[in-house]
């Protein structure tokens, strides 16, 4: 249940804001709205003790780094996928796409073999880790 979970989370905010920056904000405007009422509810519902789903206590770091994992592992996949860009495409305009630029512009590693093996590394352990 918990991958389930950390899998909306990842993939619907990665697909409305992919939307959004292809110019289709009235459907990434429903996906948002879709996606924050979800994530709203669940907190009030757990919050007034309404919303147990009697899950094996798993530490919180390991749900954190799983969470955080999957993230890396799957955000830029699916935005990438959904602006129709190559699927491992590095940007130029976030710090984040910088750092990585930086980074294989240093080592001359080839970027869509790198980030491929990396981000499937960092699936398996974000799995693991919320399973």
């Amino acid at each position: 249940m918990l991958l389930l979970i950390c899998l909306f989370l990842i993939i619907s905010e990665a697909v409305y804001e992919a939307l959004y920056d292809e110019g289709k904000k009235t459907i990434s405007g429903l996906i948002e709205f879709f996606y924050k009422a979800v994530v709203t509810v669940m907190a009030l519902l757990w919050l007034s003790g309404q919303y147990n789903l009697h899950l094996p206590v798993i530490p919180f770091w390991k749900v954190l780094l799983g969470f955080l994992f999957l993230r890396f592992a799957l955000f830029d996949a699916v935005y990438n996928l959904m602006r129709r860009l190559p699927l491992f495409y590095v940007g130029s305009s976030k710090v984040y796409d910088k750092l990585w630029g930086w980074f294989f512009r240093l080592t001359k590693f080839p970027k869509e073999h790198f980030l491929a093996m990396l981000k499937f590394i960092f699936l398996l352990i974000g799995i693991s880790y919320v399973v």
